[in-house]
């Protein structure tokens, strides 16, 4: 995988765009020059394979955090909006960033952010997660 990775001055990182999971999404790169020895598409990579390798986690903590939520506080089904079962709900979370947060030579940190698809009101979801700990979740904008 070789990304075309460009500086955006306004976020202060690097970005490239690519397909994960049948979605386009845009990867950015924090600090990247605290890794020296990997070139920016090689941190890509090896993010997108920690992420693909996780997917399972990461949808669990997913549903963990907000199907309830939506369900006791955001369905109102006598308007359209239905209380979803977890193939539902997932179905409507559409991936949009990965982030990667380097911190030093050895420690980074990941955030995502996905498309709520209408089902919050138009928030964005965000997922932290850093290094080898457990997975945060949770409403934006």
């Amino acid at each position: 995988m070789d990304l075309n990775f460009i500086f955006d001055s306004q976020l202060s990182c690097w970005k490239a765009n690519t397909e994960f999971h049948g979605n386009k999404i845009e990867i950015r790169q924090f600090s990247p020059e605290l890794r020296p020895s990997k070139t920016k598409s090689e941190l890509a990579k090896e993010t997108i394979e920690k992420v693909n390798c996780n997917w399972d986690k990461i949808e669990t903590a997913i549903v963990a955090s907000l199907l309830e939520l939506h369900n006791e506080e955001w369905a109102e089904p006598e308007d359209g909006f239905p209380v979803l079962k977890k193939h539902e709900f997932l179905k409507r979370i559409i991936h949009q960033t990965i982030d990667l947060d380097i911190e030093d030579e050895y420690e980074d940190s990941i955030t995502m952010y996905f498309s709520d698809s209408g089902i919050f009101g138009n928030h964005s979801i965000q997922l932290f997660w850093h290094t080898d700990e457990d997975i945060d979740v949770s409403l934006v904008g």
